[in-house]
């Protein structure tokens, strides 16, 4: 459920919110700003999103919220030739990946017009991609098994294929991920 943040007096009508002065309302406004408010999400709705040859799967239940791919993103030394860079999330430094460049192992110039903010732990990572259609339910008994497994840099992250479409379980690529940028940044 959405949270609102403690206040000195319940603020429930905006005649309430009109007898705040101005310091106190915009106190309350930045406190309003930073709740976690995330609508209740079926945990069977997925999205179909496509990255340069890929299409694939993922839950929606494992996304914070779906946000237009930033223009510009901070680059740092050292990272993986799939990470753009970082950007700031909700005052959250945030790690962005392009998932076609990630899947296909090579530089990948894509178009991605959304980026998926999903969490494992206390990461929190962007997923670039372009979202082309929803699903709302799916079967893991309608899985077919991948049977490219090598093709892929994390083949434990994929439950299978569904009409075409590798389906993700979100916490394992997100791991995967996670582990990767640290290996590459120590290295």
């Amino acid at each position: 459920m959405t949270e609102r943040p403690e206040f000195s007096a319940a603020i429930t009508n905006t005649a309430s919110i009109a007898q705040l002065s101005d310091q106190d309302f915009w106190h309350y406004a930045s406190e309003l700003a930073k709740a976690d408010i995330a609508p209740p999400v079926p945990l069977d709705e997925y999205l179909v999103c496509q990255s340069e040859q890929v299409r694939s799967i993922f839950p929606l239940r494992c996304l914070r919220e779906i946000v237009t791919p930033p223009q510009h993103y901070t680059l740092l030394p050292d990272i993986p030739f799939w990470m753009n860079g970082i950007t700031l999330w909700r005052g959250e430094v945030v790690p962005v990946i392009d998932l076609a460049a990630f899947f296909m192992q090579h530089q990948a110039y894509t178009n991605a017009t959304s980026l998926l903010i999903a969490s494992i732990d206390d990461n929190t990572l962007g997923l670039l991609t372009t979202i082309t259609d929803e699903l709302p339910a799916l079967s893991l008994d309608a899985l077919q098994p991948f049977n490219e497994p090598a093709r892929f840099p994390c083949p434990e992250a994929i439950l299978g294929e569904y009409e075409g479409n590798l389906v993700f379980d979100m916490p394992s690529l997100l791991a995967a991920l996670v582990h990767l940028i640290k290996v590459t940044s120590d290295g």
